[in-house]
This record gives structure tokens, sequence and C-alpha cells, in this order.
């Protein structure tokens, strides 16, 4: 569900950037590609950010269990 929230933020931002540059009257319909490009790039960061994320918090909680446990074994 993160993820997903996260995923939906990022696309968010994209979709707003969009929106400025289309009151900009940038060319939209003839340089689609820079957008897809732009906008797989950001997602994609979004995406490797979370998962860095969550790889954080998982080595955390490891971490806090293995201290946890030797301070139950030094008691």
């Amino acid at each position: 569900m993160v993820l997903a929230s996260s995923l939906a933020g990022w696309a968010a931002f994209v979709a707003a950037r969009a929106l400025q540059q289309g009151i900009r009257q940038a060319p939209l319909f003839h340089y689609p590609q820079a957008f897809l490009i732009s906008g797989g790039a950001w997602v994609g960061f979004g995406y490797l950010f979370n998962s860095w994320v969550e790889n954080n918090d998982r080595l955390l909680a490891l971490r806090l269990e293995k201290l946890k446990k030797t301070r139950e074994g030094a008691i």
C-alpha cells in the first residue's frame, strides 16, 4: 500500500509538471518522448527511493531484534 501511494504521489508530480508545461504552451505533441522519459525517470526514482527506505526499515527491525535478544541474554 505504501508503494502504491508513493508511486501515485510521483505520478501526480509528473502530471502537475505536464500541466505546467501545457500552461506554458510547450509543444506536448511534438516531443511526447521527452515527457514519457521524464515521467518514467521520476516514477522510477520514486520506486527506487521507496525500496531503499523499506530496506532500511527492514534492516533496522532486524538490528533492534538482535539487540533485544542480546540484552535478554545478558540479564
